[in-house]
């Protein structure tokens, strides 16, 4: 990934939705709206282990994702390509907790930090 700059980081400190990319195994493009992460240079996200993405990252560890912004005259965009790991149980759970926190208010979510699905971090 190329260096980004205080800009670019800024912008992915905001609260925006990713687009996130991963490859179905009859070779189609499986696209999907997502909440993330950017911390240390990687993007995370949550998923239950059951989603069509997860899947797709187990069989073809890679993927796509773009963070956009469509204000008219000042579009902006960071995308990113490469190898994905999937972190599962106890090392997912604090990125996890970060990315709801991030996404939804403290009263929605009840202090519950879980969500009912076993969650994976890609």
């Amino acid at each position: 990934m190329d260096e980004l700059t205080v800009e670019l980081r800024s912008f992915l400190d905001q609260r925006r939705c990713g687009v996130l990319a991963t490859h179905n195994s009859g070779g189609t493009i499986h696209l999907t709206p997502i909440w993330f992460l950017f911390e240390g240079g990687c993007f995370y996200f949550e998923s239950p282990s059951t989603s069509r993405k997860v899947k797709n990252v187990e069989e073809s560890p890679s993927a796509s994702v773009v963070v956009d912004a469509r204000e008219p005259g000042r579009e902006r965009w960071v995308s990113a390509s490469g190898p994905v790991e999937i972190l599962r149980d106890a090392e997912s759970a604090s990125i996890n907790s970060r990315i709801r926190r991030r996404y939804v208010a403290e009263p929605a979510l009840g202090g519950r930090s879980k969500p009912h699905s076993p969650p994976q971090t890609m």
